[in-house]
């Protein structure tokens, strides 16, 4: 079997790069792991950055409503006082009347 230290060289290189080839084999392994969970991390961000976009444009919506309705609102209660003073204006010239007669 090992009849030279050449045989017995050969033999110890032989070991070396089986043991070599599972080093390699399992780092691949991990390796490919590590990126695959990775990969799902980077996932689920995108899904909850998608979920935290979704939101803010809801919120958006929400407020550019909200906001349409204050500016009626207000215009509404704008006409309403002006017309309260137009009425008060026609009162005070109408009481001027009574008390000058």
């Amino acid at each position: 079997m090992l009849y030279t230290s050449q045989d017995l060289l050969f033999f110890s290189l032989s070991l070396c790069v089986i043991w070599l080839t599972i080093f390699l084999c399992f780092v691949l392994y991990y390796l490919a792991a590590i990126l695959r969970r990775i990969y799902k991390m980077i996932q689920i961000w995108e899904e909850g950055l998608q979920k935290i976009s979704e939101t803010i444009e809801v919120i958006k919506k929400k407020m550019e409503h909200t906001i349409s309705s204050l500016t009626l609102i207000a215009e509404s209660i704008k006409q309403v006082i002006e017309f309260l003073i137009k009425k008060r204006k026609k009162g005070e010239k109408g009481e001027t009347r009574i008390k000058n007669e």
